[in-house]
């Protein structure tokens, strides 16, 4: 599944999954997978997918720039995986978009809450999308996002 979700200039910023092709999923993302220098950028985790997750991709063109991984917990909460922008293209609102875009769609699913563990880059621009610091554990925060219903949504 490769979904437009929004385009931004040259920007263009697309839900993913692997679920319904793999193939096509793998050939537009397969690299970041692969990556050395991405993974040490992030802390040295490895990337993962699943069928279940799904991926919120910043393409300029042909060339992915940054993503987003979420997926569902249960019926209520959802979860932030990996994430990362280029650092060519950083700072420039890139990551700030992905979370936006992966959040609107967590709230069309139905969740409310979301969960997240961030690192020093990341656990500043999360606390002003209004997550909240649950625990630390040496260089991360885990943090969570209520998302309750209004009224007029339910």
């Amino acid at each position: 599944m490769k979904k437009i979700l929004k385009k931004s200039g040259e920007l263009e910023y697309f839900l993913m999954s692997s679920a319904d092709d793999p193939r096509g999923f793998y050939s537009e993302t397969g690299h970041i997978f692969a990556s050395a220098a991405i993974r040490k950028e992030l802390d040295g985790y490895p990337i993962n997918n699943d069928d279940e997750r799904l991926w919120i991709c910043a393409f300029e063109g042909e060339r992915l720039v940054g993503f987003r991984s979420f997926g569902y917990k249960n019926d209520e909460e959802a979860v932030f995986f990996d994430s990362w922008v280029h650092s060519d293209f950083r700072g420039n609102g890139i990551y700030r978009t992905m979370i936006d875009l992966a959040l609107k769609e967590i709230r069309k699913n139905g969740r409310t809450h979301v969960t997240a563990i961030a690192n020093e880059k990341s656990l500043p621009i999360l606390l002003k999308k209004g997550f909240e610091e649950v625990r630390k554990r040496g260089r991360f925060t885990y943090l969570r996002l209520e998302m309750p219903y209004k009224e007029d949504e339910k």
